[in-house]
C-alpha cells in the first residue's frame, strides 16, 4: 500500500511538473489587440485639401490564424459614417510571430479648419472579435498655400509684356531702315 501511494504521489508531482512547464500561450496562441500607427496625416496643419491616409497595423500572433479576409480595416472623418480602408501590404515575421499590414487611401476635398481623423481595425477570432481604435487631429489652412495659381498669371503677364516691348522695339528698328 505504501509502495502505491508513494508511486502516486511521484506520479503526481511528474504530472504537475510537465503542465507546468507548457505554456498555453504557445500552445495556443491568441492574437493581441491590433497596434495601429498613423502614419499620415499628422498632427499638423497643411495647406492642402487633399491628403494620403496610410497606416501600419501590429498584431503578435495574428500569422497564426486569420488571412485578409477576416480583418477589418476602416477610418472615420469627422465622425462621418466609416469608409474602408485598402490594404496595401502584409508581412508576417516568423521569428517575432507578428504580422505588419499597411492600408491607405487618399483624404479629398478637405474642408478649410481643424478635422479629426479615427481608424479601426477589428479581426475575427473564433467567436472573438479583437479590435483596436486610434485617432487624430489635423488642420486645413488654404489661407496659407503656395499661391501657384497667382504666380502662374503674374509670369504670363510678364511674359506678354516683355514680349510687347521686343516686338515694339524690334519693330522701330524696321522703321529707321
Amino acid at each position: 500500500m505504501k509502495k502505491r501511494v508513494i508511486s502516486s504521489i511521484m506520479l503526481l508531482m511528474i504530472v504537475i511538473c510537465f503542465y507546468s512547464t507548457i505554456n498555453p500561450t504557445k500552445a495556443n496562441p491568441v492574437p493581441t489587440n491590433p497596434e495601429i500607427t498613423i502614419i499620415s496625416p499628422t498632427n499638423t496643419i497643411y495647406n492642402n485639401n487633399t491628403l494620403p491616409l496610410n497606416i501600419k497595423i501590429t498584431t503578435q500572433y495574428d500569422g497564426y490564424y486569420f488571412n485578409s479576409s477576416e480583418r477589418r480595416i476602416t477610418y472615420s472623418l469627422d465622425k462621418e459614417a466609416n469608409m474602408p480602408l485598402e490594404q496595401t501590404s502584409y508581412i508576417y515575421n516568423e521569428n517575432t510571430k507578428t504580422s505588419t499590414v499597411e492600408a491607405s487611401t487618399v483624404l479629398t476635398d478637405l474642408t478649410q479648419g481643424t478635422h479629426s481623423l479615427e481608424v479601426y481595425v477589428e479581426y475575427d477570432y473564433d467567436v472573438q472579435v479583437i479590435d483596436s481604435s486610434s485617432s487624430i487631429s489635423f488642420s486645413i489652412d488654404a489661407s496659407n498655400a503656395f499661391p501657384v495659381l497667382e504666380l502662374a498669371s503674374i509670369a504670363v503677364v510678364i511674359t506678354v509684356i516683355i514680349s510687347i516691348f521686343f516686338l515694339s522695339k524690334k519693330n522701330k528698328r524696321r522703321e529707321k531702315w
